[in-house]
């Protein structure tokens, strides 16, 4: 690839490792809060050795997950108990987002957020990862250059197929069911009313003309 470059193919990087501490940051002020509140040396020792499993937990999945920037896609991985592995190919990337919140400002860090081709990503992101700021965004303009180099293109002197195919017959067919069922009836009780309307001008006239015709 031409252009900006990423890691070396292949290379394991982890996060910045400020991703610890923003993992652990609400639980952190709700322990505060709870010590202000009940003020016992028994209650806040249980708290603080609550703090630290934490933390240390925290540490662990930041240690143990892996990010590798390949050639067609990358691959976020988690070896620990419960392991996860994400493959994002490149050309399935909708988009990427850059992201900073308070924990970002104070170390220098972007979240990178990778969203994917699916109904699930239009919320939530495929992955969310913390590199430094000036690394998260030559890594977010790299990851866009090697998704464009991915797309295939069509030929243009090649008359693009159509993919849906349908007649008139369809169309209505298609117009009649498409509605929900309230319209439908409500559609039908017009006509229905057209049509006697209809029918009835049509009897009054035939009976005007039939009384005129016998008085001459």
């Amino acid at each position: 690839m031409q252009g900006t470059e990423m890691t070396a193919p292949g290379e394991r990087v982890r996060c910045h490792p400020s991703v610890i501490v923003e993992n652990s940051l609400s639980v952190v002020v709700l322990v505060a809060l709870l010590v202000m509140r009940f003020e016992t040396t028994a209650v806040a020792g249980v708290l603080a050795a609550a703090v630290v499993a934490l933390l240390l937990f925290n540490y662990r999945q930041w240690k143990l997950t892996i990010i590798r920037f390949g050639e067609t896609e990358i691959v976020v991985e988690r070896d620990t108990l419960f392991k996860m592995k994400k493959t994002l190919p490149y050309a399935k990337i909708a988009s990427v987002n850059v992201n900073r919140g308070i924990v970002n400002r104070l170390f220098g860090t972007s979240k990178l957020q990778i969203n994917i081709n699916s109904g699930s990503s239009a919320t939530v992101p495929e992955a969310v990862l913390t590199f430094r700021e000036d690394m998260a965004d030559e890594l977010r303009s790299a990851i866009l250059e090697r998704r464009c180099d991915r797309e295939v293109l069509p030929d243009e002197d090649e008359p693009a197929e159509s993919l849906v195919s349908f007649s008139p017959a369809d169309v209505i067919v298609h117009g009649l069911f498409s509605v929900s069922t309230y319209q439908t009836l409500l559609g039908s009780v017009f006509l229905a009313y057209s049509i006697f309307e209809l029918y009835t001008s049509a009897g009054t006239g035939f009976g005007g003309t039939a009384e005129r015709s016998s008085r001459c």
